[in-house]
């Protein structure tokens, strides 16, 4: 090993040069606790919990709709299967992702319970239109989408009111 050189690139040696580095992490230390702790009053935590789960399901809801008309004009096009599995994959995925989010008239344990089944039949169904496509079995395909849309239409009788 050569004399006379640091090997450290940067020189630790005085409090000063280390000061940028105890910033960071206290700055980073606060960030993440800030984050991890929840703070502000409840009510205003509760009125942000709902403005986001109306988000996430108005947003999974767009997707779907978009993706489901795109599926049908599909559904009898073999040459289009791969497509409209790729748009049932994405279906799966948003159906997921907004399963846990309620919808805001569903406040008895009866309807609470009745989305989270609609969402897992759903979640079901846009499976197995995948795997039709997948297979190229466009009939198979076209039932599960009818199935879809039954249970879409029992979900839309539940929970989408007129304003």
């Amino acid at each position: 090993m050569m004399q006379g050189m640091n090997h450290d690139p940067i020189d630790r040696s005085t409090p000063m040069k280390r000061l940028p580095e105890y910033l960071l992490v206290s700055a980073l230390t606060v960030a993440i606790t800030l984050a991890i702790v929840p703070m502000g009053q409840p009510a205003v935590a509760q009125q942000d919990q709902e403005k986001d789960a109306t988000e996430v399901i108005q947003y999974a809801m767009a997707v779907l709709g978009s993706n489901f008309r795109q599926v049908r004009r599909q559904q009898s096009k073999p040459d289009q299967n791969q497509a409209s599995a790729d748009l049932l994959a994405e279906m799966i995925v948003v159906s997921v992702e907004s399963k846990p989010y309620l919808p805001k008239n569903a406040t008895t344990d009866d309807l609470k319970l009745s989305y989270r089944e609609l969402m897992n039949k759903m979640i079901i169904v846009f499976a197995k239109a995948e795997n039709a496509a997948l297979q190229g079995d466009n009939e198979k395909l076209k039932e599960y989408l009818r199935e879809a849309n039954e249970v879409r239409a029992e979900g839309h009788e539940l929970f989408i009111t007129e304003e």
